[in-house]
């Protein structure tokens, strides 16, 4: 899970970001089979001159060597270091892997190895590879894979993503922490018609993307806008909480004081443990 230490009020317990396979063989023809290729025995018994159906005998080895070599199974120009590791496989050098891609995800994970053999470790890799525009992180595997672009996809430049989507931050101030992903929009003006652009982060499946979201449509825990987000949570109450630095992020809950809360409780500030958590009055 993604992680990386978090603030949220007074109560900073559990709220680090934490969970974010050659066919080979050649016979050896023998004078009976020469024989019967020639198309008769006669032939083939009764002349003592070299003719073509001789040659067809498969007597002269220098012909059995080269149908031998011929069935050699060509080498592969897409793996570079047949004898690396296969893609899935723990690594922390390139020089590791049979593909020459040992990936490090860009995400502040737990728990991770440091890197993972992978048909791609750049955007670069497919295009050249002619399999995709993005290089991007299975979910599955962990390792990396080449898409072409779809939203979710990471990405390196705009070049990545497909035509209508865009190369952006998820959250604004996560460069370098967070990466950046193929989105519907960029900002509210992307929208239009009063929908504003909110990032959707799907800590399962190591990605996210920013969308244009119907205002009074993000349910408890979703991402809100840190400004005038209150409209766009079912709520009616979008809690801006501080996750690490200067990352501050708005996030649907129950409340934002002691005050939203019936009498005797108190509101238990947002915070990240597996995924974003709203405030509860408790």
């Amino acid at each position: 899970m993604l992680g990386f230490a978090a603030c949220a009020g007074d109560d900073n317990s559990g709220s680090s970001f934490a969970g974010l396979t050659f066919p080979t063989g050649a016979s050896t023809p023998g004078t009976s089979a020469g024989t019967e290729g020639t198309g008769g025995t006669g032939g083939a018994t009764d002349s003592p001159e070299p003719t073509g159906g001789g040659a067809s005998t498969g007597s002269d080895p220098t012909v059995t060597s080269g149908a031998a070599e011929d069935s050699t199974a060509p080498t592969d120009p897409t793996v570079p270091n047949p004898d690396g590791l296969p893609n899935g496989s723990e690594c922390t050098d390139p020089a590791q892997c049979m593909t020459g891609n040992c990936y490090k995800i860009p995400l502040p994970v737990d728990g991770l190895p440091p890197g993972i053999c992978s048909e791609c470790d750049a955007d670069l890799d497919c295009v050249a590879a002619d399999i995709g525009t993005a290089c991007t992180v299975d979910a599955m595997t962990l390792a990396a894979k080449c898409t072409y672009g779809e939203a979710g996809s990471f990405c390196e430049s705009q070049a990545a993503c497909q035509d209508d989507l865009f190369c952006v931050a998820l959250l604004d101030g996560a460069d370098g922490l967070l990466p950046h992903t193929c989105s519907e929009c960029r900002t509210d003006a992307d929208c239009g018609g009063g929908l504003r652009c909110l990032a959707e982060i799907d800590v399962v499946k190591y990605s996210g993307v920013k969308h244009c979201a119907v205002p009074g449509s993000v349910g408890k825990g979703g991402l809100c806008p840190l400004t005038d987000g209150d409209v766009m949570c079912v709520t009616s109450k979008c809690v801006v909480f501080n996750v690490v630095g200067n990352l501050d992020v708005g996030v649907c809950g129950d409340c934002k004081t002691d005050a939203d809360c019936a009498m005797g409780q108190t509101c238990s500030p947002p915070k990240f443990q597996g995924g974003f958590v709203p405030s509860a009055c408790m």
